[in-house]
């Protein structure tokens, strides 16, 4: 049969022994000694990381028919062109 584990209970770490007040009336600290704010954060959302972990494939796939979607787009704009100013490509590429 399995036992029951105890439910653990963890007390809260004080980070600093000062009292509130002190830490009021001290003085703030130095700008040029402060650390950038984002170094302790994640540089990628965890949602995003949460979408490429879970469908790699799928994120790489969808990536990769945008990027061809935009070149055909912009090959058939390119053809669209051409034909509403009556031209053959190998014509505006010679000058004539």
């Amino acid at each position: 049969m399995l036992q029951r584990r105890k439910p653990v209970h963890l007390e809260p770490v004080i980070s600093s022994k000062r009292s509130p007040c002190t830490q009021l009336e001290s003085s703030p600290p130095d700008p040029k000694q402060r650390k950038p704010t984002r170094s302790n954060e994640d540089p990628v959302p965890p949602q995003i990381d949460y979408l490429f972990l879970t469908f790699p494939r799928i994120l790489f796939l969808v990536g990769f028919v945008v990027v061809l979607s935009f070149l055909l787009g912009s090959y058939l704009c390119f053809c669209l062109y051409l034909t509403t100013t009556n031209q053959i490509t190998n014509k505006r590429y010679k000058g004539d």
